[in-house]
């Protein structure tokens, strides 16, 4: 006699197993068996709502399906809490910037950078076989009423080094939302400069450890007028977090990966405004 079952199309749900990951956020598997033809016959109905599934037909007369859903079922598919897993990244990247970009060298006015400029350049072209430097004092060397940052310069333009390596930190928030997730990235302040309280107010606070790391890094937060004023005459280089254009990237199981970035450095106001 032939097993008998009972159910939509003869197959039987045998539950639901909810999980929950930092990495993956809330999984919820909904398990089917039944006679591997029926089985078979509910798949192209349990593709249109679940994020993927599997089928073990095996060779008996048998099958069982489980669909895997990126959320818990049990919830709200509208909730934020139960459809957004949230991860933040606090990464510092070495950088290669300008020698004039020095932290010392920024009270030189752009005249005094580009007399250093032509005597380097002047002395390397009349010394190209010299194995020292023109003797202070001489045409093309370094002159006694430079400060100790030309002075500096001219050691370094000399030896065609012209870059020197730096520190930036990177603010990430990664976000995984469900497919039933419709809430866009948000596109505010893209190209502006933030601080870390206006991050915080927009898009949540970070672990609390991470909040003390990014509140030492931004201690110096304090707006400063560039010593070489532009054109307008009031363009204003401001330390701060400059916000990238976020990314969404689909992945596996029917989720979406959506990435928010921040930079922090020195900025100028003419080409990056400042978010309010």
């Amino acid at each position: 006699m032939s097993a008998v079952f009972k159910g939509y199309k003869g197959v039987v749900q045998n539950g639901v197993r909810v999980s929950y990951s930092k990495t993956d956020g809330w999984q919820s598997e909904i398990t089917y068996e039944g006679p591997k033809v029926s089985v078979l016959a509910i798949a192209g109905n349990v593709k249109l709502w679940a994020d993927d599934f599997t089928i073990n037909a095996g060779s008996g007369p048998t099958a069982t399906l489980t669909a895997r859903i990126g959320r818990d079922v049990y919830g709200s598919a509208d909730t934020v809490s139960t459809d957004v897993t949230t991860t933040w990244d606090l990464n510092s990247n070495e950088v290669q910037r300008d020698l004039r970009e020095v932290p010392a060298a920024q009270a030189l006015t752009n005249d005094e950078v580009k007399v250093v400029e032509k005597a380097a350049s002047d002395a390397k072209a009349s010394n190209a076989a010299a194995s020292t430097f023109p003797a202070a004092g001489a045409a093309g060397g370094v002159q006694s009423a430079w400060s100790a940052e030309q002075k500096n310069l001219f050691w370094f333009f000399m030896r065609d080094q012209y870059n020197w390596m730096d520190y930036e930190f990177a603010l990430t928030k990664r976000e995984l939302v469900t497919s039933y997730y419709t809430i866009g990235v948000s596109m505010a302040g893209v190209g502006k400069l933030w601080t870390a309280a206006q991050i915080e107010a927009a898009e949540g606070s970070p672990p609390a450890a991470m909040v003390a790391s990014i509140n030492a890094i931004t201690s110096e937060t304090t707006p400063s007028t560039d010593n070489t004023t532009m054109a307008d005459g009031t363009s204003k280089f401001y330390y701060r977090w400059l916000k990238k254009a976020p990314n969404i990237t689909q992945t596996a199981g029917g989720k979406f990966e959506r990435t928010t970035e921040w930079w922090l450095g020195v900025w100028p106001t003419w080409i990056y405004p400042v978010y309010s």
